[in-house]
């Protein structure tokens, strides 16, 4: 049987369009929004939903994961910090500022994607180990792989130091 969405009011499907587009499944999403799975399905397909205003939604439930972490840390206090409650308060920080990134679209861990061949990667691989070994080894002094000129104490390259007590007349 088909869905019709006309008698769901457009803010409950912006509602929907942003869980779902935040990483929600469509059974929790249907269980968070009291509708069946299958309004959910009919709300994903759903081309004519301004994606300004899921976003302004989306940011939004952002803002209140960050006010939730806010009022959470502002409530741990060293009596607390003692306890398990603080635990919790900060388990409830750490999940709200994970969950409030997430629907920002920011990265809640580092994962890089390098475009590179397997030969590519095992040759900057044998390099990098190459220029470690020569580090361990003393043959590289610096990164670009110049060797420093030895200087004196006091700063001054030795090849422009000039002995003093020695005026070159014997």
């Amino acid at each position: 049987m088909a869905v019709t969405l006309k008698l769901l009011p457009i803010a409950q499907q912006l509602a929907i369009k942003a869980l779902l587009e935040s990483g929600k499944s469509e059974r929790s999403t249907a269980k968070l929004s009291g509708v069946s799975r299958e309004t959910v399905r009919a709300v994903r397909e759903c081309k004519n939903l301004d994606p300004q205003a899921v976003d302004r939604i989306k940011n939004g439930l952002a803002g209140k994961f960050y006010s939730t972490v806010d009022r959470s840390l502002d409530h741990i206090t060293d009596s607390k910090l003692e306890s398990a409650s603080a635990q919790q308060l900060m388990m409830t920080a750490a999940i709200g500022t994970d969950k409030a990134r997430l629907i920002e679209g920011k990265a809640t861990v580092r994962t890089e994607y390098v475009n590179a061949s397997d030969k590519e990667i095992n040759d900057e691989i044998a390099r990098l180990e190459g220029e470690l070994a020569q580090w361990h080894s003393g043959e590289l002094v610096n990164a670009e792989g110049i060797e420093e000129e030895p200087t004196t104490p006091a700063g001054q390259p030795a090849s422009e130091t000039v002995n003093q007590g020695d005026n070159g007349a014997d």
